[in-house]
């Protein structure tokens, strides 16, 4: 026997040395272990197989180990413990175990007691290697805390504030308390690392990690944890890292029958407001709730992260053997099949529970004749539910208080009196037990308000098959703010799903309210997609109860509802799945544009995605190479998305091939943990109009240049097309040529690359010239009409005139012409030069003074300047004949009067910068009768033949008559007349006026007449006239001889004329 020791009422307090136990056993009831110090153990140390028991009361405080195995109240080495109704508060332990340590292959027994406000200091090296602010477990030994058992305000600078559990070993924790306690590195409360451990029942909350797994961290993949019992809560625990209440790397199952109630839970800087699957494996039993509501992460997963290929996997119930997969959902109510792993049978049983009628007449034979066979005639309301034929369906029905419940009020009153009672069931939504009526009537309530949400009910009702998986108001700073499986996984994702085996029994995960402020508000998938597993789960459809009687149900396997995003996927979301152009021009010009580009990340459901930290590089190259960093001569750009979720650059591409008339561009998915994602577009090499296309031979490419300021180009991408100069004739403007006047038509020659002036419109002729530039419609001349298109000018007829511009025959109208001829010291093809024959009408028009339109060019002609009688240094000279008209003629003889002044022409010709002429002949006038005057020349015929006879007896008085003596005392410069001069000298000479006079006679001024001259150039005569004295006919013969001695000294003696 092993020597033991019994302490009662015993106070061991203030001692240097340990209170030792080696080998034996050591019961400590009501008894005070305080503020002892110790290298290990600071309050007992028990080793060798030895066996501690505290009991009624026991206290450990402020016990202090400054060891590095710790153990601040009790160090255990192979050894027992066992702690009842007993408190392990206050002790301090370096390394391990601030309340106890547990070492190679030790044992622990935990019933209603508390472990508070311990604490583990002096953590040397890594933080994996010290922990436990209340209880350290190592080297495979075993820990059970349970039956109203609590740790609370337990402190580690390591890992597992409350309990550490490390090398293999094992903890069991059930309907225990961990609340309050902080670990800075994983496991606020509980930190694993291997072994098994069970939790059953536990209430874990307001813990802290200042690492991962605010509540419970699970590290590395050699550990397996279990959640067991009615109901384990995590509340308000959080970690700065991953996990704000769970991280594990490793496996956890979720057993049967159970509820996970995961809520309030913070990840401060990480992922994973309430889990955190790295790697690991989180299996859902049938018949296990797990509600993830109101967690929160500051980057993805607010209800759970699943990193490095995590999973979540729903396992089935199974269904019995004697319902075979083709019976479930075949619309005839198969009693076999009515269990919970069958699904109920697919619904097909709704109609006979939601018409149960206990007062019809059964009408199926040998029901209830205790035989082991329930006829499915016999499984309805009238026939009792088959009675002993059918317990084994009755029973599996019981498990499901919605059928139980049906089953029960149709039979009632026949089976159950009423003074017996019924209880409900275990629910985890029941506060009280109902007696018949109200549990009846209460069950029945919640199985026809469902109105068509049935996973409401049966989360209230977990026996039917309850959603396993509940996932509700979680929120999260980026993606995911129900579920986030991270890229890391995708690799190994290979079209599964994440969430396994949803679609089994009538399960349905449900995700309402949750919110992300990037992407995918309740599910969100880093992958380029979700897999084909998860998209046929999510369109999966479930039959389930109606309220409207005789029908089905139909949801889907996912419950998605009132969740949102703050940029893309209000619901499900992915990483990128491809690439979408959303700017692209469709053609470009190389050399002159800019190839600006814009495209936008999209998920496997068309969002656009946001926030990416991806990088996405754009290549241009030419057409058919590699287009990589080998296959193009750019240099590649990369572009970060901005607010809206588009990524834009803008790319250098000089040049494009000879012979291909595309570019390709890439963009490239770079810098991000996904496979490449590659997208690829063409764009059209194009020079645009006023642009010309320019080679380069040596490197067999092309680019575009711009055609100069009013020049245009017939068609850009024909490199044998270059820049041409504006026509007069028309207006240039981004390449392309329209005419200045409307009307008028422009063709293309594709052959000399030019544009042909080929119509006019009417009153315009087209200037005829080989110069291209030169090209235009022009007025027609005065005297000439145009009828347009391509026509040339057509003169008017004898005797009429046109304005300029006139469009028909009918603008030419009667006429008076003033002819004349000018010679000019120049050539033809100096007259030719633009604008010169206008300047030479225009100086006409100056000196006749009317408008240039009344002067017509009528020909020229080059001749010698001998000839034309000029003293000029040219050998040839230029007769110009011209032509101005007039409307009558009396202002004819006007103009013809004003273009008798030579020098009046020359100073206009001057003024234009021609040079001096000479009339070569004078100015005629040439009288036209006009149409209009027809008429009354034939009216005035007769009138005129009277008259003519009058004016000739008129004429030959006139011209015998005497020269008058009017003049004789006029003053100097009074006009004279021809009445004034002897009949025999007005033919000759013309008066004009009076250059003297005396007492007798007058001095004249007269012109000499000239054929052919105007009055202005002809000869000045003076002519002196006597007349005789008053009151005789003759002069005297003094008065004779005195004037012929007046005209003696004259060279050439004029005559004497005697009137």
């Amino acid at each position: 026997m092993r020597p033991s020791a019994y302490w009662a009422l015993r106070t061991c307090e203030n001692s240097r040395t340990r209170c030792d136990v080696q080998g034996s056993t050591l019961e400590a009831r009501n008894c005070s272990i305080n503020e002892n110090a110790a290298a290990e153990g600071g309050g007992l140390t028990a080793v060798g197989n030895s066996a501690v028991l505290v009991a009624e009361g026991t206290e450990l405080r402020e016990n202090t180990a400054r060891g590095t195995s710790g153990g601040g109240g009790l160090y255990l080495l192979q050894s027992g413990f066992e702690c009842y109704d007993s408190l392990i508060s206050g002790n301090v332990g370096w390394g391990h175990g601030g309340g106890l340590h547990l070492h190679q292959s030790s044992q622990a027994r935990f019933e209603s007691c508390e472990l508070r406000d311990n604490k583990v200091e002096n953590c040397e090296g890594s933080l994996l290697d010290c922990g436990g602010g209340g209880i350290a477990v190592g080297d495979t030994s075993y820990v059970t805390i349970g039956k109203a058992s609590s740790l609370e305000g337990n402190q580690a600078p390591g890992c597992g504030g409350a309990v550490l559990a490390y090398e293999s070993s094992n903890i069991t924790v059930l309907r225990t308390y961990l609340w309050g306690n902080e670990a800075h590195g994983d496991g606020g409360a509980l930190a694993i690392y291997g072994g098994f451990s069970a939790l059953y029942d536990v209430d874990v909350r307001g813990n802290k990690a200042g690492a991962r797994g605010g509540a419970l961290a699970i590290v590395g993949n050699h550990a397996l944890l279990r959640l067991d019992g009615h109901q384990t809560v995590f509340f308000n625990n959080s970690a700065k890292a991953a996990g704000g209440a769970i991280f594990s790397e490793s496996t956890m199952v979720l057993a049967a029958a159970g509820r996970t109630q995961v809520e309030g839970n913070v990840a401060k800087e990480g992922h994973g407001g309430g889990f955190a699957m790295s790697g690991g494996l989180l299996e859902v039993i049938s018949g296990h709730s797990l509600s993830l509501v109101r967690n929160k992460a500051s980057l993805d997963g607010g209800g759970v992260v699943l990193l490095a290929n995590g999973r979540i996997r729903f396992q089935a119930e199974g269904c019995e053997s004697a319902c075979t997969p083709r019976m479930v959902g075949d619309g005839s109510c198969d009693p076999a099949c009515m269990t919970r792993g069958c699904k109920w049978d697919g619904g097909d049983c709704n109609v006979r529970f939601l018409s149960a009628d206990i007062s019809n007449v059964c009408s199926a034979q040998g029901c209830g004749n205790n035989s082991y066979t329930c006829v499915d005639d016999c499984f309805t309301a009238s026939c009792k539910w088959g009675g002993s034929n059918c317990m084994d369906v009755r029973r599996a029905l019981s498990a499901c208080p919605l059928f139980d419940a049906i089953a029960l009020e149709s039979i009632a009153q026949d089976d159950i009196s009423s003074s017996q009672t019924i209880t409900s069931l275990d629910l985890p939504s029941a506060s009280r037990n109902f007696n018949s009526s109200e549990y009846l009537a209460a069950v029945l309530a919640d199985l026809r308000a469902a109105r068509g949400r049935p996973d409401i009910t049966f989360a209230q009702q977990p026996g039917c098959g309850s959603a396993p998986l509940i996932v509700e108001g979680n929120e999260a700073g980026r993606y995911g703010g129900g579920l986030h499986y991270a890229s890391d996984g995708c690799s190994l994702f290979r079209g599964k799903c994440c969430l396994d085996g949803i679609d089994l029994g009538l399960s349905a995960a449900r995700f309402q309210g949750n919110y992300a402020g990037m992407g995918g508000g309740a599910l969100h998938f880093a992958c380029s997609g979700m897999g084909k597993d998860c998209e046929a789960e999510l369109n999966r459809q479930i039959k389930m109860f109606s309220d409207v009687r005789g029908a089905s149900l139909e949801g889907p396997t996912y419950r998605l509802s009132n969740n949102s995003a703050g940029k893309f996927g209000p619901d499900v979301a992915t990483g990128p799945a491809f690439i979408k152009w959303t700017s692209l021009p469709i053609k470009f010009a190389p050399g002159i544009d800019k190839l600006d580009v814009e495209v936008a990340i999209h998920d496997w459901n068309g969002n656009t995605i946001h926030g990416t930290s991806a990088t996405v590089g754009f290549t241009v190259c030419h057409f058919n190479t590699s287009c990589d960093q080998s296959g193009t001569a750019w240099t590649p750009l990369k572009s970060r998305q901005d607010t809206m979720g588009l990524m834009a650059v803008q790319l250098v591409a000089k040049e494009c091939k000879v012979g291909s008339n595309r570019l390709a561009v890439r963009a490239e998915l770079v810098e991000s943990q996904l496979n490449l994602l590659t997208g690829m577009a063409e764009v059209e090499c194009s020079c645009g109009p006023g642009q010309n296309r320019v080679q380069r031979e040596e490197q067999s490419t092309w680019w575009c240049q711009s055609c100069a300021s009013g020049q245009y180009v017939v068609d850009p991408n024909n490199p044998n097309h270059s820049c041409m100069p504006c026509p007069e004739g028309a207006i240039c403007s981004d390449g392309t040529v329209t005419g200045r006047l409307q009307g008028s038509s422009w063709e293309i020659d594709i052959a000399s690359g030019v544009y042909k002036l080929t119509k006019c419109p009417p009153g315009h002729s087209i200037f005829q010239t080989t110069v291209s530039v030169l090209q235009k419609c022009v007025a027609c001349e005065p005297g000439t009409y145009c009828i347009g298109d391509a026509s040339p000018p057509v003169t008017c007829p004898e005797a009429s005139h046109s304005p300029s511009g006139s469009k028909a025959l009918s603008d030419c109208v009667t006429v008076s012409v003033v002819s004349l001829v000018l010679a000019l010291p120049m050539t033809s093809t100096e007259f030719e030069v633009p604008g010169v024959r206008q300047k030479f009408k225009q100086s006409l028009a100056d000196t006749a003074q009317v408008p240039v339109e009344n002067v017509t060019i009528v020909s020229y002609k080059e001749v010698s300047a001998r000839r034309a009688g000029l003293r000029s240094l040219v050998a040839t000279s230029l007769e110009v004949e011209s032509r101005t008209f007039l409307g009558n003629d009396a202002s004819a003889g006007l103009v013809a009067e004003r273009l008798s002044d030579v020098e009046k022409i020359n100073d206009n010709l001057a003024k234009s910068e021609l040079p001096q002429g000479e009339i070569r002949s004078s100015p005629v006038i040439v009288g036209m009768i006009s149409r209009q005057a027809v008429n009354a020349i034939l009216a005035a015929t007769v009138v005129s033949v009277m008259l003519v006879l009058l004016f000739v007896a008129y004429t030959l008085f006139e011209q015998f008559k005497k020269a008058s003596a009017r003049l004789v005392g006029a003053v100097e410069g009074e006009p004279a007349s021809q009445r004034d001069l002897p009949h025999e000298l007005r033919g000759r000479f013309h008066a004009v006026t009076v250059i003297g006079s005396g007492g007798s006679g007058v001095v004249l001024d007269v012109k000499q007449n000239a054929a052919g001259q105007a009055r202005d150039l002809q000869v000045s005569r003076a002519v002196k006239i006597v007349h005789a004295s008053k009151g005789r006919k003759k002069l005297s013969e003094e008065s004779v001889r005195r004037l012929q001695r007046e005209v003696r000294p004259i060279p050439r003696r004029p005559r004497l004329v005697h009137d």
